[in-house]
């Protein structure tokens, strides 16, 4: 089994998950329109 290198998530993985869900979310119409910038600010928490 290859052993996984676990790491603090730091800001650049932040604005590159925030992308992903900007993706996801404009692909699937949740009723609200996720910009990068709310994607990110909700993945700060």
């Amino acid at each position: 089994m290859q052993d996984l290198k676990i790491r603090l998530i730091e800001n650049k993985d932040l604005i590159e998950l925030a992308d992903i869900y900007n993706e996801t979310y404009r692909v699937f119409d949740v009723g609200e329109k996720w910009t990068k910038k709310s994607s990110y600010d909700l993945l700060k928490y």
